[in-house]
């Protein structure tokens, strides 16, 4: 398909998505605005959980954007890639959360609470996490159309896993990371264009890498709220706040020590960014369960190591195997969160009863969300690919740029007659003036001191 075509038909799509949102809002969205209403009592209790909103609010719309800006030439498609993602999520997450769960039988209405707010923001995470797994591959129509079907299949899960099957996953290591990482693993798989993995932007740098890192330090610090916020009281938040942290420092330490050990005393970047976070995840499920907390310590270290050897060895497998998975989501939430799924079930199993049935959670959360992607991943490919290799995780074919310099994959300073320094070899636009000497340790944009 021409990119006319599908910037066309991405326009259109868009358009028509916010105006069936604003036609059923209008009709069955109401605020509750008095105490009287049968739902008052809902909404006051729920506003005291409106600081756990903020906290997963910054983690969606701020932490996950910095952690997929990590590609030297794609930071800023990302982040706006991830922060219109969000958004439209949240809104018709409400949409299809209401119809499944029976509010417009008779022509019914729905309200929302912060409570809602928060489930809504998970729904967000989880469809980040799946774009992560094609980001800079696929172009705006494609995206728009796997998210709408994502949040679909997302509430039907959520609808299958806490209605039908009273599973309890507190911190979203089923229904948040399994099912986002597992859908957007699918998709990606069948996105497998051979141009993609040849692309000479597929590279990193410190600039980008600083962007990830700083969403990994804002992911590591909220995922405390993040695995407490649904708690049903003070002492079930409080022992998922517990867990998560002991785990967290583990998962970090763990993920340190293996690095540093692997590539004789340096850390890899890759590693500080993504193995250290997997200890939010996989304590997630089983956060408010566990009753001896030293096991967080446990589990935090040994799948932080676990993770550090993935990112080390298995991630060239998959790439083999036709797996072309951008920002690593398979190593840093897919696996992650199956196993916190799998080790809910044991504590449960222990302290509670039925962890059988966080098993079947687990894998109808990985079933539906592979199968999904998989088929959705046929469909978005038959909408065609960009046209070059160079068309692939790269600013300029999303961002206009009016005062700013298009460079190239390795960018070279030059000199004009006039004595001004451009930078790349494209178009130049941005000018800078600078002194009469030579400076060849430039990096990307930036300019010499002037002395």
């Amino acid at each position: 398909m021409r990119r006319s075509t599908a910037d066309a038909l991405f326009y259109a799509l868009l358009l028509i998505t916010q105006i069936i949102a604003i036609i059923f809002y209008g009709i069955y969205h109401d605020n509750i605005t008095n105490i009287q209403n049968p739902n008052a009592a809902v909404v006051t209790a729920n506003i005291t959980r409106y600081p756990w909103f903020q906290d997963i609010h910054i983690m969606t719309f701020l932490a996950m954007a910095f952690f997929f800006a990590f590609l030297r030439r794609y930071r800023l498609s990302a982040i706006t890639e991830v922060f219109w993602v969000a958004a439209i999520t949240v809104q018709y997450y409400f949409l299809w959360r209401a119809l499944f769960y029976g509010a417009w039988d008779g022509y019914g209405h729905f309200f929302t609470s912060v409570f809602d707010f928060i489930q809504g923001e998970y729904c967000a995470i989880s469809m980040v996490i799946a774009l992560g797994a094609f980001i800079g591959k696929a172009n705006n129509l494609q995206i728009l159309i796997a998210i709408m079907i994502g949040i679909v299949l997302y509430t039907l899960n959520e609808q299958i896993l806490f209605n039908e099957l009273d599973v309890k996953d507190i911190g979203g290591s089923m229904f948040v990371f399994t099912f986002g990482a597992w859908y957007g693993l699918g998709i990606s798989w069948i996105l497998n264009y051979t141009d993609a993995r040849q692309s000479h932007n597929f590279v990193t740098d410190v600039n980008s890498n600083t962007f990830a890192f700083i969403g990994t330090l804002f992911l590591w610090c909220f995922f405390l709220s993040f695995n407490s916020a649904l708690a049903e009281n003070a002492f079930s938040a409080n022992i998922a706040i517990t867990n998560t942290y002991f785990c967290l420092i583990g998962s970090l330490l763990g993920a340190y020590l293996t690095s540093k050990i692997l590539f004789r005393g340096k850390f890899h970047i890759e590693h500080m960014v993504n193995a250290t976070i997997v200890g939010g995840i996989i304590i997630g499920a089983g956060a408010d369960m566990l009753l001896d907390s030293f096991s967080a310590y446990i589990v935090g270290n040994l799948f932080g190591m676990l993770a550090v050897v993935g990112f080390t060895y298995f991630s060239r497998l998959f790439f083999k195997m036709g797996l072309n998975d951008v920002a690593g989501v398979a190593h840093t939430f897919a696996f992650p969160g199956i196993i916190g799924g799998l080790l809910s079930a044991i504590y449960r199993a222990r302290y509670f009863d039925r962890g059988g049935i966080q098993v079947a959670g687990t894998f109808i959360s990985f079933g539906i969300a592979l199968v999904g992607g998989l088929i959705v991943g046929v469909m978005l490919r038959w909408l065609g690919s960009q046209y070059s290799p160079d068309e692939y995780y790269n600013d300029d074919i999303n961002v206009y740029f009016d005062n700013e310099v298009d460079y190239n994959a390795d960018p070279k300073p030059f000199w004009d007659r006039h004595n001004r320094l451009f930078f790349g070899n494209a178009r130049h636009r941005k000018v800078h003036v600078i002194p009469a000497y030579d400076n060849n340790a430039l990096d990307d944009r930036e300019v010499p001191p002037v002395v």
